[in-house]
């Protein structure tokens, strides 16, 4: 899977699609390291088209965001599907990472 990250705004903007496994997960988590590796620690999740997730690709989001934390960044979730929601909120993570469902609003909240 290719991952397509966009900048807008000093945002890094990493949409995922389909079913996330455990190494598409590992991808984007890989992805976003890099990019924090060359400087950049605001990330969005573009999540919207997201059916399905892994535990395991649940497991890098977070990861990615402790790495991304250490390096005093930020991780945010864009637009995700009632089904990620559900998730999020069984596991907690929606007090970890961020919602939005606009993403102008999502951009501007980096830079309050």
């Amino acid at each position: 899977m290719a991952i397509h990250v966009r900048s807008v705004g000093g945002v890094e903007i990493v949409p995922l699609s389909g079913r996330i496994t455990h190494e598409m997960g590992a991808e984007a988590r890989e992805t976003i390291l890099a990019r924090l590796e060359a400087g950049k620690k605001n990330f969005l999740l573009h999540l919207e088209g997201v059916r399905w997730m892994e535990t395991a690709a649940i497991g890098e989001m977070v990861l990615a965001l402790k790495k991304v934390r250490e390096k005093d960044g930020e991780i945010k979730v864009l637009k995700p599907s009632k089904m990620i929601m559900d998730v999020l909120f069984m596991t907690r993570l929606h007090t970890v990472f961020p919602v939005f469902n606009d993403e102008q609003d999502a951009i501007q909240s980096f830079n309050p």
